[in-house]
């Protein structure tokens, strides 16, 4: 679960690098505005252990990441 903020009018989209593999790519829904922080649920596939979750977007801005919730 990712918490977030995206005061733009449009959804964001942040790529994902999962253990220096491309993974998905997250679409973002604006949020009221860039006070108010708002949740989304994904799944990604990770590995037992220590891994590194990577977002960012060369084409432009991505949401402001507040927490980032693992759950197995």
């Amino acid at each position: 679960t990712i918490s977030y903020i995206n005061g733009d009018s449009d959804p964001s989209r942040a790529r994902t690098r999962i253990n220096g593999t491309a993974g998905p790519t997250i679409a973002f829904d604006e949020t009221r505005d860039w006070n108010t922080v708002t949740s989304l649920t994904t799944r990604l596939t990770l590995r037992s252990g220590t891994n590194s979750i990577e977002f960012f977007n060369p084409d432009g801005s991505s949401p402001d990441f507040d927490r980032i919730v693992v759950a197995g």
